[in-house]
């Protein structure tokens, strides 16, 4: 199981995965999609904690969990929204409003930048 179920494709936040039988004093790695295996970190027997790295892929990605470098069955998924959303249940009206407050930071920053 992975918490959060969804995610920005900036990765930078934390995930847990919940998994029996972890021996913390064990190596543990979290990889997301196909990307590169990363360190983790076992909180007590049940869960792993790792920080997503950037993510290229949207939508549904897999996290897979490895325990000493062997790989576990598929831990589970988060939803990788776009830029403008996180995710898959975001509306149109709270990606304009992303946009239009992207677009207000862009001006003042040309603005200071001018000055």
């Amino acid at each position: 199981m992975v918490s959060p179920t969804t995610g920005s494709p900036l990765g930078g936040f934390e995930v847990t995965v919940s998994w029996v039988c972890l021996d913390p004093a064990v190596p543990v790695t979290c990889r997301f999609g196909a990307g590169a295996e990363i360190p983790a970190a076992a909180v007590n027997e049940y869960r792993a904690t790792c920080i997503a790295p950037l993510l290229t892929q949207t939508g549904s990605v897999p996290v897979s969990m490895f325990v000493d470098g062997v790989a576990q069955s598929s831990s589970g998924q988060i939803y990788v929204g776009t830029m403008f959303s996180s995710s898959h249940n975001d509306t149109s009206h709270r990606q304009s409003n992303v946009i239009s407050k992207s677009s207000a930071l862009l001006a003042l920053f040309k603005e200071i930048s001018v000055s």
